[in-house]
């Protein structure tokens, strides 16, 4: 532990990460998750001046063209110049902490040995663990403390020499506000990226309700086109008999239109199982979502998991499924019981905000640390 730190309010840190979720909608998840929060529990934050969403977007191309000379190049380079950052705010500013959320392509790791030289904590959040682990094990044994939101790679950490701590999804409500303003036009309303079994999902809604839409990248009418393709890829039974009509999908929308969106549907929908190949037995993760959701206050039907009791109780503040069937009755069911629906809103809504604040997470972790 820094001597300079004995308390929260003592905390002094330089963050530096990308904003942005997705850069071309200009979506900024993790800016309000995670540097706002840091701010309002911390004495002091200073943010690195880096373009670390550009950079991040040159790593992609780099990686995609296969140009893994120029990409070791970048992340020396961006090591280089963040590292006269965290030694110019340890001058001036006196920091103590180095808040990060990189992985492997992103920075050189020798980075944080510089910055342990200077006697400031490093920590690192990183996650997708659950699947794509092989993307931070250079990055985790170089830092002081990696946050892990998934607790069963805990032991994928430890197992490389790591410091892993437990650190739960969560969201910040000073970002995501209900709208009790927005009248429930919608019936069912999805948001998220188009794979796995996601499309079928859809498609058994639509046939209790043609009143949906959804959004989110794969969704974009033009897309939709290569249903068929991609449904035969996962070995997906598919007819062009009942193909989804294109009003229903949105494509990409930013963080306003998704929080008008969620806002004015009667039901959300969540889906946990993780992008991978293998659709036989699929990774199942609690995702950012099951908190954003809950702080707009809004009725919740989630694809079911064996974490997602830690965090709320079904039937009374999430309602879960894992099969079509029980997908299509609940949907049916909630949709004609107005009642119970806004009643179990409310209590998802109650325990996330108690619970499940990136504010509160943030703080339990730096209660860890100090």
């Amino acid at each position: 532990m820094n001597q300079n730190i004995s308390k929260i309010q003592d905390l002094r840190i330089f963050y530096a990460s990308h904003k942005t979720g997705n850069g071309t909608i200009g979506s900024l998840t993790w800016y309000h998750n995670l540097f706002f929060p840091l701010k309002d529990i911390s004495q002091e934050i200073v943010e690195s001046n880096q373009n670390l969403d550009f950079h991040l977007l040159k790593v992609y191309h780099l990686k995609k063209e296969g140009n893994l000379s120029q990409l070791q190049v970048e992340k020396k380079k961006i090591a280089v110049e963040l590292l006269k950052e965290v030694k110019e705010a340890k001058k001036n500013k006196n920091i103590n902490v180095l808040f990060t959320y990189f992985w492997n392509d992103l920075i050189d790791e020798s980075f944080f040995d510089e910055v342990r030289n200077l006697n400031i904590i490093s920590i690192n959040f990183f996650c997708n663990a659950s699947y794509q682990f092989h993307l931070i094990d250079k990055v985790a044994p170089k830092v002081d403390y990696c946050l892990v939101p998934e607790p069963d790679r805990l032991i994928n950490y430890k197992d490389i020499g790591a410091n892993p701590l437990y650190c739960p999804m969560s969201a910040n409500p000073k970002f995501y506000q209900p709208d009790t303003s927005v009248s429930k036009m919608l019936d069912i309303a999805f948001v998220g990226t188009r794979y796995a079994d996601r499309y079928r999902y859809i498609k058994k809604a639509f046939q209790v309700s043609h009143n949906i839409k959804v959004a989110g990248k794969g969704w974009e009418q033009k897309e939709m086109n290569a249903t068929k393709k991609f449904i035969n890829n996962l070995s997906l039974k598919f007819t062009g008999r009942g193909r989804l009509p294109s009003r229903l999908f949105l494509g990409l929308i930013d963080d306003k239109k998704m929080f008008q969106l969620l806002n004015a549907s009667q039901i959300v929908l969540g889906f946990t199982k993780v992008w991978t190949n293998n659709f036989e037995n699929p990774i199942h993760q609690v995702r950012l979502r099951e908190f954003e959701v809950a702080m707009l206050r809004c009725f919740y039907v989630c694809e079911r998991n064996e974490f997602i009791s830690e965090f709320y109780e079904e039937d009374k503040e999430i309602i879960l499924f894992d099969s079509y069937d029980e997908f299509s009755d609940k949907l049916k069911f909630y949709l004609n019981n107005p009642s119970l629906r806004l009643q179990v809103a409310k209590n998802f809504y109650e325990r996330a905000l108690n619970e499940h604040t990136s504010q509160f997470r943030l703080s339990e972790v730096f209660k860890k640390i100090l």
